[in-house]
């Protein structure tokens, strides 16, 4: 009989998380469940996730522990330093778990390990460096036997995985590419280029998250981690390059491509042929060709009696299309050496980007929402602490350090109900409680504890998952505590069950205290936080020729560029939080579309930062400035309302806006038809075409988002309601 991957995963971590408490308890280290914890915390699905993470709570117990020594020598005679320093060290490694999310654990180990130490039992320093010590060595065994279980029992990697996400990646973006393609040649008209686009941000968004934990458990995916970072770093320019082309798309259309571009029917079918055979390699077939190299070329004759305007936009169309050889060029050897098929290639310059938009200031920026889940970990820290020494109620001095460790969860995971987790913590303590009381006393050796262990760990590991697994594996850490001198008290651990509900309780409460734990409410509350970035800067696009901006308006373009590329995400996130069964006018699908959208709008507007007017000569800026201040002053009334009501209609705004785009058009040809125009140079033209390319990809990002927003039920969302 064949065992299916997850009964061979469970098996692996039950005998990882039996095998430490039997080498802690003979040679009869302190506390041998701390070894039992770091193999159940850190246990993923394959070596190299589970080895990462182990060297994750490795190194971040050093630094707690270091904070925790400090602390006590600093404040051990004065408790309300001791609780300062205390909150403080929680809310910065709150703050840089959220922040540093390749890190993630690093940082969290780092907090809760602190506060593990510092409400130790000890009496002296001495005492407080052994403890220190005894639990690093003990997670650096529990991470050690986890990982040579994972390496020699049923070794899982997940380059097949990586090749698979990559194929679908490279597919999603090939179909792009094809209905951009058959627009602009006129082979058909306009298609769903926005669902092919959300399908090609999913895809580039599983890939980094794949990568993020990959590389360590086997040699090959070390040795081609590169290659692998490169084609998602590949994969992100050709999406950037991808949606220029459809911004410009319209412009195509106006050119004979037959009579002014000499050779772009054999240009397009090379490209078709990389795009068609990059997932195949992927997926481990042969390459039915081999690619060259194809430049598109222009006619000069044909174009030389253009008008200059026209000059600029093949110039920019050409730019395009190179970026889009050389991206694909690349990408098609990567392919091959992560399939094997030739030898992984020095360092190769990738294709050509925007200019990237110059600092702004060196002013450090700050999340608000990680501030907020950093503050919640500190406030449920010091709220512990107070319930502690003002009331000493069952768990006493853990009041610190449990409702801190279960906010740091909410503020990782804020759409995380912990109302919705008492039941299933309940239960579990209550079933391993019985455990606890009538079976452990009976038992006899470590052979038979042993084989307990291994079993109720099998069973979590087996049957379940996600947030329900990680309860469960907090109640056996906590109910099923294996120490070198066993003693059974009923008391101590029925008091114990009470503790851990009355914590998780407890930081419901303090969480709540701090934001409302709806996600529709927060989900409003963000969009009109995007809105209010993209009025400010949308609105605040200056030149630096004509105007320096005061250091106020440069830290806060910074935070509000930080704001607008950050909010999509976390909009998806609550929005996939929302019970869909309170709203039956908004579908699951209605908010994924309004999440993509907004992405795809936050990308125009990055875009158009880029190229924004400071990269035109100061004359064109100059004669231009009448129609660009109107273009921003009735883009940034738009975006004003959205912040006000983002369910706005925009209909007759939408008009406007695009009116005043045609004035910026009628404007530069005017410019153009004048003798002085002679002193404006291609490079100037080519930067005006390509803004006036953002603009306009600009303006189809915020219709696209107004069609989104009209089927959206925003007055329901607003609806109070008690449950």
């Amino acid at each position: 009989m064949t065992l299916s991957t997850r009964a061979k995963e469970a098996i692996k971590v039950a005998l990882a998380f039996s095998a430490v408490y039997g080498i802690a308890l003979s040679m009869d280290w302190m506390n041998p469940y701390w070894a039992g914890f770091a193999v159940a915390m850190t246990a993923l699905d394959t070596a190299g996730q589970s080895l990462n993470k182990g060297l994750l709570r490795v190194s971040g117990t050093i630094p707690g522990c270091i904070a925790a020594l400090l602390i006590i020598a600093v404040a051990a005679q004065n408790p309300w330093l001791f609780l300062g320093l205390a909150c403080a060290w929680v809310f910065f490694t709150s703050y840089m778990m959220q922040l540093d999310s390749k890190h993630m654990y690093f940082w969290r180990v780092a907090g809760f390990v602190c506060l593990v130490i510092l409400i130790s039992d000890v009496t002296t320093s001495q005492d407080m460096f052994t403890h220190a010590m005894y639990r690093s060595v003990e997670n650096i065994m529990g991470v050690t036997v986890l990982t040579l279980i994972n390496v020699f029992l049923w070794p899982q990697t997940q380059v097949g995985e990586l090749k698979k996400c990559s194929a679908e990646l490279i597919g999603a973006q090939s179909q792009r590419y094809k209905n951009i393609k058959s627009v602009v040649t006129g082979q058909s008209p306009q298609q769903a280029l926005d669902k092919l686009h959300t399908d090609e941000v999913s895809a580039t968004a599983k890939l980094g998250n794949i990568l993020l934990g990959e590389g360590l458990e086997s040699y090959e995916a070390r040795q081609l981690r590169q290659s692998w970072e490169k084609i998602q770093q590949l994969s992100l320019d050709l999406m950037i390059v991808l949606d220029q082309w459809q911004c410009n798309y319209s412009e195509f259309s106006l050119i004979s491509m037959d009579r002014v571009i000499v050779n772009h029917g054999k240009f397009f079918a090379e490209i078709d042929a990389r795009f068609d055979a990059i997932p195949r390699i992927l997926s481990g077939a042969s390459p039915e060709f081999s690619p060259q190299a194809e430049s598109f070329t222009l006619n000069r004759s044909a174009i030389s009696d253009l008008a200059q305007i026209d000059k600029a936009a093949l110039a920019v169309i050409k730019q395009q299309m190179t970026q889009l050889e050389t991206i694909t060029m690349e990408m098609f050897e990567c392919a091959q050496v992560l399939a094997g098929q030739t030898e992984q290639p020095g360092h190769t310059p990738s294709a050509q980007k925007l200019p990237p938009l110059k600092k702004s200031t060196s002013l450090p920026v700050f999340d608000l929402d990680y501030l907020v889940g950093a503050g919640i970990v500190a406030l449920a820290a010091a709220a512990g602490f107070l319930l502690w020494i003002l009331f000493d109620p069952p768990g006493h001095k853990s009041w610190m350090e449990l409702p801190a460790i279960i906010a740091m969860i909410v503020a990782i995971t804020p759409q995380a109900r912990i109302v919705d987790m008492l039941k299933p913590l309940s239960i579990a303590m209550l079933v391993l409680f019985a455990i606890y009381i009538f079976i452990m006393p009976a038992l006899s050796g470590f052979s038979q504890l042993g084989a307990l262990l291994f079993m109720v760990m099998f069973i979590n590991r087996y049957f379940y998952a996600g947030m329900v697994q990680l309860l469960i594996t907090i109640a056996i850490l906590t109910i099923l505590k294996v120490e070198n001198q066993q003693i059974y008290d009923f008391a101590a651990q029925a008091n114990s069950i009470l503790f851990t509900v009355g914590a998780f309780a407890f930081a419901y409460i303090v969480s709540y205290a701090a934001r409302s734990p709806r996600p529709e409410k927060a989900v409003f509350k963000q969009l009109k936080r995007f809105f209010r970035s993209a009025e400010f800067l949308t609105t605040t696009i200056v030149s630096e020729k004509l105007q320096k901006p005061s250091l106020l308006t440069r830290w806060k373009f910074k935070f509000y560029r930080y704001e607008m590329s950050t909010l999509p995400a976390k909009i998806g996130s609550w929005g996939n939080a929302i019970d869909h069964s309170y709203f039956n006018n908004n579908s699951p699908e209605l908010v994924t579309s309004l999440k993509n959208n907004l992405q795809i709008l936050a990308y125009r507007i990055d875009t158009l930062l880029e190229a924004r007017d400071s990269s035109l000569s100061k004359e064109l800026i100059a004669q231009l400035h009448n129609e660009l201040q109107d273009w921003r002053s009735k883009i940034g009334d738009k975006f004003a309302q959205l912040t006000n009501y983002p369910g706005t209609d925009m209909m007759n705004s939408d008009a406007e806006v695009n009116k005043s785009l045609d004035a910026i058009e009628l404007r530069i040809t005017s410019i153009l038809a004048t003798p002085e125009s002679k002193a404006i140079t291609d490079k100037n033209l080519f930067d005006c075409y390509r803004l006036m390319g953002c603009y306009r990809g600009l303006f189809e990002a915020m219709t696209n988002y107004a069609a989104v927003s009209q089927t959206i039920d925003w007055a329901q969302w607003q609806e109070e309601r008690f449950s």
